[in-house]
C-alpha cells in the first residue's frame, strides 16, 4: 500500500471540528424547566460513550478465542456553562436538586418526572448538524455552582457545571455529513427537525 500523497489529504471531505456544536434538553424534568440560554451559556460537553466490553475467553483443547460479552454505557456526562447575573443556570440546578432530594425532608419526585432527554448535535463548518446524540433517562447527579471559588485576586466569571447520569444513548448521522448509514441504532436524518433549526 503507497503512502498517501498531499492530493490524497486533498480529497478528503473537510474535517470535523471539535467547536462546531449545539446542545438542547428535547424533554425537560417536569420541575426544571430549561433556561431559554442553555445552548449559548454551555461552553464545552462531554460526548456519551460505551465502556469497553467485557470479552468472554474461551479455552477449548489448546486453542483460545474469545467472545464479546456485555457492555455498558458510561452513563455520566458533564457539562460547562458560564452564568450571567440573573443566574439561569443556578436556578436550573437548584430546581432539578429539589425534585431529585427535597431539602429537609428528602422526599423525591417520581423518576418519570425528574428525568430529561438530551440532544447534542456536531456540526460542519456550515453550522449544518453531521451527528446528533440523543441521551434518555437524564437526571441530575451534581454540580458545582460556581466552577471555582470565590476571591477577590483573579479576573474571573462563575463557570457552573452539571454532572448527568444517564441511562443510554442512540446516535444517528445526519444530512449535514452526507452520511447514508443505517443500522439497528443509526439512521440518517434528512432535515433537521424544528428544535434543530432553531438552535443553528
Amino acid at each position: 500500500m503507497p503512502r498517501p500523497t498531499i492530493e490524497n489529504l486533498r480529497g478528503l471531505p473537510d474535517f470535523a471540528p471539535m467547536y462546531k456544536w449545539n446542545v438542547e434538553i428535547a424533554t425537560p424534568p417536569k420541575s426544571a424547566p430549561t433556561p431559554p440560554t442553555l445552548n449559548f451559556q454551555c461552553l464545552s460537553s462531554e460526548i456519551p460513550k460505551m465502556d469497553d466490553g467485557q470479552d468472554i475467553e474461551i479455552l477449548i483443547r489448546g486453542h483460545k478465542i474469545f467472545q464479546p460479552g456485555i457492555y455498558n454505557y458510561v452513563s455520566s456526562l458533564t457539562l460547562k456553562f458560564v452564568e450571567t447575573i440573573d443566574n439561569p443556570m443556578n436556578i436550573w440546578f437548584m430546581q432539578w436538586r429539589d425534585a431529585v432530594w427535597q431539602p429537609g425532608t428528602g422526599i423525591q419526585e417520581m423518576r418519570k418526572d425528574t428525568q430529561a432527554v438530551l440532544n447534542l448535535f456536531r456540526l460542519n463548518r456550515q453550522d449544518v448538524p453531521i451527528w446528533r446524540y440523543e441521551v434518555i433517562g437524564c437526571f441530575l447527579k451534581g454540580y458545582d455552582p460556581s466552577g471555582g471559588e470565590l476571591d477577590g485576586e483573579a479576573s474571573e466569571i462563575l463557570r457552573p457545571e452539571l454532572t448527568l447520569t444517564y441511562d443510554y444513548f442512540k446516535d444517528y448521522p445526519m444530512s449535514g455529513g452526507g452520511a447514508s448509514v443505517s443500522g439497528n441504532s443509526t439512521s440518517t436524518a434528512s432535515a433537521p427537525s424544528a428544535s434543530q433549526a432553531a438552535l443553528g
